[in-house]
């Protein structure tokens, strides 16, 4: 007898894991349930066991273990000086918390102009120049596409450039 799940057999804290037995007629989940398909929520690390049966003398265990992960964060700052006289912030860039395996970051003026991007993990960030020119103060638009446990998400904002 098997268990498995549709999806992967690591989950965000708190996301909803819908696990499917094959192989048998009869199942008993470790919660005393006896559906054949049985959702938990996951918010820490869990080894899910079923017995399952056709007959009453042969009976099997199957084990699952699900490992819980904290989501990962991507915080940006609402505002950034490259020259430093109004903050620590001299580039600008995602502040993350948890692994990015992928990400692109852009960063637009207010024509709609590209003046800065990347596809580095260790980026340095945006230092406020583009093609080698000071950009004036003003309000910056970005987008940021970036890929965590294999799903990819976006963010959107804008930052303040101070001088």
């Amino acid at each position: 007898m098997t268990i498995s799940s549709k999806q992967v057999d690591t989950f965000y804290k708190g996301e909803t894991v819908n696990l499917y037995p094959s192989q048998a007629l009869n199942y008993l989940w470790q919660t005393g349930e006896k559906t054949r398909a049985k959702s938990f929520v996951i918010n820490s690390d869990q080894t899910i066991y079923l017995i399952g049966w056709n007959d009453t003398e042969c009976r099997d265990t199957a084990f699952i273990q699900l490992i819980a992960l904290d989501p990962t964060i991507l915080d940006f700052p609402t505002g950034f000086s490259p020259t430093g006289i109004y903050s620590d912030n001299h580039y600008f860039k995602p502040n993350t918390n948890g692994k990015v395996e992928k990400i692109r970051f852009d960063i637009y003026n207010r024509l709609g102009e590209k003046v800065y991007f990347s596809t580095s993990q260790n980026m340095i960030g945006w230092d406020g120049t583009y093609r080698g020119k000071d950009c004036p103060m003003g309000l910056y638009s970005y987008i940021c596409e970036y890929t965590t446990n294999r799903r990819i998400y976006f963010k959107t904002g804008e930052v303040m450039l101070v001088r």
